[in-house]
């Protein structure tokens, strides 16, 4: 049974990392659960409380960056609060556009979107052109960022697990 349960886990985790790439699949959040799924099924033998709780939150900061990190990019070129909320409205509004009607694809459709939603917001703030366009690259990077981030931290998470159940 055990060799079926660590393949189990492995097999949610590869499909976690993956998910990493991916905006909307949950990949850390998977690889999270997989790991306190294993840990909690094996009664913490092979892989210990504490270890358990670290690997969770190096989860945990990879799955929540997709919220904090747009939001220091788009704030470390001046964007404000109000300009980020309309990023996440347009994001969602050119991911469902890109997805069902203009056929880019509902990646392409969110990053515009999001791009959009914060220019249009502080452009309507600063009446100024540029620094309405500087905010918006600003979140789209932190959105770039923020992907190489949950792939890092799902990455990493993966290997250590990989890692703790070698023998020796």
């Amino acid at each position: 049974m055990f060799p079926i349960v660590v393949g189990f886990t492995i097999l949610i985790m590869l499909v976690g990392v993956i998910g990493c790439l991916i905006p909307v699949v949950p990949g850390n959040v998977l690889i999270g659960l997989s790991v306190v799924g294993f840990a909690w099924w094996n009664n913490f033998e092979q892989i210990g409380i504490l270890v358990t709780v670290l690997l969770v939150l190096v989860s945990l900061v990879g799955a929540t960056s997709d919220i904090w990190m747009p939001m220091l990019g788009a704030k470390s070129t001046g964007a404000s609060g109000k300009a980020i909320l309309g990023g996440i409205a347009g994001a969602t509004i050119g991911f469902i556009l890109g997805a069902f009607v203009l056929g880019i694809g509902a990646l392409i459709g969110s990053l515009v979107g999001y791009f959009l939603g914060i220019f249009a917001v502080e452009y309507g703030r600063v009446k100024d052109t540029w620094q309405a366009a500087k905010a918006g690259i600003g979140g789209v990077v932190g959105w770039g960022i923020t992907t190489v981030v949950q792939f890092l931290t799902g990455l990493g998470v993966f290997v250590a697990f990989i890692w703790l159940l070698l023998p020796g």
